[in-house]
């Protein structure tokens, strides 16, 4: 009988979330944004881990008074909104369009044939696949698959538009990566989320388990890790920024990870209302 009450709990969702999609997908996409924006910021700040994304913003922010607190909370729950909202358009926006709301920085000449792009939950990280297709680097993206068959078939449909292709984390993801790597191709992943099984760092300072896979990856291969950010300018328009780290000879995989988490940390407290804070990140 539980099992029943799940899967229609499923199909349930699943149908919302396919209508939503549906129906935000036929909106211009700066009034997409702005509602998505105004839910979120209603909806948000009555959720559970509202009280994570506090803790973690005090944590990290000591001196940050309880207002200022409040302003990045509801910052960050308004990028959450436009993010997902942003999400139904832009993988159908043209090139000409696209490239109108977004400017691409690069500190380096060109992206290698093969690399390693990671990026954490800054922004709107959505854009990674468009990013990937207009940049003509179709991507092998490392992702959590939902609980629910139905939204993960729509997550599937939105970051795999154009080509890219997703890769379960796991073991059996793990297989792939290797394969996608000593067949030339690229892989991106976020970096941001506590990894219980990863190496020891710091993060804003305070320790922090972190993945070393871009690294060690890095390492294997002679590739150039790319860390990019996905910076909200205003509204629906962007600047993406990114960074090249190249592994040399003897380098240590812990050390280029805490280079990584130096590089997301320094974005963050740039903009710190465009980090999603609700992930328990610290022990």
């Amino acid at each position: 009988m539980a099992s029943i009450i799940r899967h229609a709990r499923f199909i349930i969702e699943g149908m919302i979330a396919w209508t939503a999609y549906a129906f935000l997908k036929i909106l211009p996409i700066d009034m997409a944004s702005v509602l998505g924006a105004s839910i979120m910021k209603v909806v948000g700040p009555h959720l559970k881990a509202c009280k994570t994304a506090r803790k973690n913003i005090a944590r990290c922010f000591p001196d940050k008074s309880e207002s200022e607190i409040n302003s990045i909370i509801k910052g960050m729950w308004d990028n959450l909104g436009r993010t997902i909202a942003e999400s139904a358009s832009i993988i159908h926006m043209s090139s000409r369009r696209f490239n109108k709301r977004v400017k691409v920085f690069k500190e380096f000449d060109n992206f290698d044939k093969s690399g390693i792009y990671v990026s954490g939950h800054l922004g709107n990280f959505e854009l990674a696949a468009k990013i990937s297709i207009e940049q003509k680097k179709n991507l092998n993206l490392v992702y959590r698959p939902a609980n629910n068959k139905y939204v993960n078939m729509l997550i599937r449909h939105l970051r795999e538009y154009g080509g890219n292709k997703l890769i379960p984390k796991g073991r059996i993801g793990l297989f792939q990566i290797l394969k996608v790597l000593d067949n030339g191709g690229n892989i991106g992943m976020l970096v941001d989320q506590r990894m219980n099984d990863g190496v020891d760092t710091k993060f804003f300072g305070i320790p922090a388990k972190t993945t070393s896979l871009p690294a060690k990856l890095a390492i294997k291969y002679n590739i150039p890790i790319y860390i990019g950010y996905m910076k909200r300018a205003k509204g629906c328009n962007f600047t993406i920024h990114f960074k090249e780290i190249r592994p040399n000879k003897g380098d240590d995989a812990i050390e280029i990870t805490q280079r990584i988490n130096d590089i997301l940390e320094q974005w963050i407290r740039d903009c710190p209302e465009q980090w999603f804070w609700v992930h328990k990140r610290w022990g």
